[in-house]
């Protein structure tokens, strides 16, 4: 059940913030 999966949406939340976090770091 990819879709709708609260794990997968929060890994997909702590992925992007970490992509952020390397894009504002440089």
């Amino acid at each position: 059940g990819a879709r709708g999966d609260p794990k997968n949406i929060e890994r997909v939340r702590v992925i992007a913030d970490a992509l952020h976090k390397k894009k504002l770091a440089g």
